[in-house]
């Protein structure tokens, strides 16, 4: 979205290496989706919690596994809501912080 900064990962070990390394800046929408290769995205979301990377951060896990297990297991984990696949572009967009003008 307009006046907003995006990062994409492939993979979470990249996602942790950017948000947790050095220097890092923390992010205030996380996207995170439950399936991911190497590590599922509740691992992913775990690291960062134990880091507190996300003190200040939402994090919208997605998935097409939309279980109550998924579901809860998501915000038991951190994550600030948890979308169905395919998400649509306005449900993110009501996550976003206001941009200063």
């Amino acid at each position: 979205a307009a006046g907003h900064c995006a990062s994409w990962f492939g993979d979470g070990e990249s996602a942790l290496r950017c948000l947790t390394g050095p220097g890092r800046r923390a992010p205030s929408l996380v996207l995170l989706d439950l399936i991911l290769p190497g590590m599922s995205g509740l691992d992913v979301l775990e690291a960062l919690v134990r880091a507190g990377s996300l003190a200040h951060s939402r994090v919208l896990m997605m998935s097409s596994s939309v279980t109550d297990v998924a579901r809860a297991a998501a915000r038991a984990g951190g994550a600030t809501a948890f979308l169905p696949k395919p998400v649509q572009l306005d449900h993110i967009r009501a996550w976003l912080p206001p941009v200063a003008a």
